[in-house]
């Protein structure tokens, strides 16, 4: 299972809640990221060097679990070949559902400029305007196209027993 959606559409928190209740491990490319931060910021060239390091060991990690959900801002190849992982690999995948969290590009934008995480993301660099632009972008194209896929509401609370539900019939 793949975990997408808009940065900040609530990703982390659906996969934290479903992929116990499916019995599948969680591999949340984030986790993996901020882990190899070092404190304080970081240049772009080494974030993205960090970031690829953090996509093979995702796809190292699904090699030895029977099954897992994976959570990243997926690349999008409509707009950049750059930013987020790629899903040439997770689209090859056997059984595929992808689960997209879908909340209105206003809503992502507001908790993608409120949130606090690591510095080494570089949030707090971003022009607020520039923010919700792309996210107006990346909400026109949708889901993935990869899998089943399973839509499930982020604006606000979500069902987690019928997100649930969804992905076992998928």
């Amino acid at each position: 299972m793949v975990v997408s959606g808009l940065p900040a559409s609530g990703k982390s928190t659906v996969a934290s809640r479903i992929a116990p209740l499916l019995g599948l491990e969680l591999i949340d490319k984030d986790d993996i990221l901020e882990a190899s931060f070092p404190s304080g910021e970081i240049d772009p060239e080494t974030r993205t060097r960090l970031s690829r390091q953090a996509d093979h060991t995702m796809r190292k990690r699904l090699e030895v679990v029977p099954s897992a959900c994976l959570v990243s801002h997926w690349q999008r190849p409509e707009l950049s070949t750059s930013s987020g992982t790629p899903t040439g690999w997770v689209a090859s995948l056997p059984d595929l559902v992808e689960v997209y969290c879908a909340c209105s590009p206003v809503t992502a934008a507001r908790r993608f400029l409120e949130r606090t995480r690591h510095a080494g993301h570089g949030d707090h660099l971003r022009d607020p305007d520039l923010v919700i632009e792309q996210l107006h972008a990346l909400a026109a194209l949708g889901p993935l196209g990869i899998g089943k896929t399973v839509v499930v509401d982020t604006e606000g609370e979500f069902d987690v027993i019928g997100a649930v539900k969804a992905v076992s019939r998928a």
